[in-house]
């Protein structure tokens, strides 16, 4: 939590702004944050000890990964002869930070017209207001985070579609991303086979499973089975926040609500996103700055009529893997399907 000084953070105090203590704020960051998050909740804020967003450490993150060494025969070398070289893939990967802010306009006559209980408190209508723009701006600010985290998997050049019958298309985008038929248990199956045969990781907080994101109504698939129901009966439900539906399969489904999905329903060709462990890289220093939000009693040079508050914070995040240049080290697949 970033330092401040209760002499210079009064809310209404009148000058070129003021940020707001951090008790205005906690509780309600941390409430939106379980209420709105889906996305970053899977991203990855450490590489190698290292934590994203660290102070100093400048604008961009560079980091990189190799790709295993392929096995080949028994691996056995005979007496005397050369140790033969193996081939293996070095990928880069960067992300640089960038900047998040919006503020809200605040005038408070109109709030106490609106509002006849608190008329005889003169501070009251303003401080309910300002409290209103505060989740305002808090809610404005972790949507926008989490939709930027979603925009990283969502750029997964990594493909799985059904096709007619049990079958499916696994790969890269040139194995097409037009659904043509609707998700089964045994086509789920074979995704979670797909993803085995990669070497991808589940995650261990997920109790071992992967993430399927998808908006309502992406998962009816699931109700052909009551093996979901018995599933999520006995779920540890202080792992998961807002849009678990269950688990079923070897996969956590998580819906994503509201406006601004990133995931797709469609009757022709909806996109859904599978994760495995450790398939974004993102951080955000949001809350933690004392600048987080800053009030400012006066913005028009108009005696305090108009109010404003603002919200801004820093962030970062990528693929951990950019699967365009090796599609077998991905850890992020599109998933299209009809729904």
């Amino acid at each position: 939590m970033g330092a401040y000084g209760d002499e210079f953070n009064s809310p209404y105090s009148y000058g070129g702004g003021s940020s707001i203590i951090p008790e205005y704020w906690t509780n309600r960051l941390g409430k939106v944050l379980q209420t709105h998050t889906v996305w970053s909740r899977f991203a990855t804020q450490v590489i190698v000890d290292v934590p994203l967003m660290q102070r100093g450490a400048g604008k961009t993150a560079n980091w990189s990964h190799t790709t295993d060494i392929g096995l080949s025969g028994a691996g056995t070398l005979a007496s005397g002869t050369t140790i033969p070289l193996g081939s293996n893939s070095l990928i880069n990967t960067s992300a640089n930070i960038v900047e998040f802010g919006v503020g809200i306009g605040v005038e408070g006559f109109a709030q106490w017209l609106s509002d006849p209980a608190y008329r005889a408190f003169s501070q009251t209508p303003q401080a309910k207001q300002g409290y209103d723009a505060m989740d305002r701006l808090m809610n404005w600010g972790v949507k926008q985070w989490d939709r930027y985290v979603g925009a990283m998997a969502l750029a997964a050049d990594v493909y799985f579609t059904p096709r007619s019958g049990s079958t499916w298309s696994f790969g890269t985008a040139g194995a097409g991303t037009g659904g043509t038929t609707a998700m089964t248990i045994g086509v789920l199956e074979g995704l979670r086979d797909e993803l085995g045969m990669k070497g991808i990781a589940p995650i261990a907080q997920l109790n071992d499973t992967y993430a399927f994101v998808g908006q309502p109504g992406s998962f009816r698939f699931l109700n052909t089975t009551d093996g979901v129901q018995r599933d999520a009966a006995v779920l540890d439900e202080g792992l998961f926040r807002r849009g678990f539906v269950g688990q079923f399969g070897g996969f956590s489904f998580f819906e994503e609500k509201g406006l601004n999905a990133i995931t797709t329903y469609s009757a022709t060709a909806g996109t859904a996103i599978v994760l495995g462990a450790d398939a974004i890289a993102a951080n955000t220093n949001m809350g933690e700055e004392e600048n987080f939000l800053v009030w400012y009693p006066d913005i028009g040079n108009d005696s305090g009529r108009q109010q404003k508050m603002n919200i801004y914070f820093l962030g970062i995040a990528a693929l951990m893997v950019p699967t365009s240049v090796d599609w077998t080290v991905a850890r992020a697949t599109r998933v299209h399907y009809l729904m």
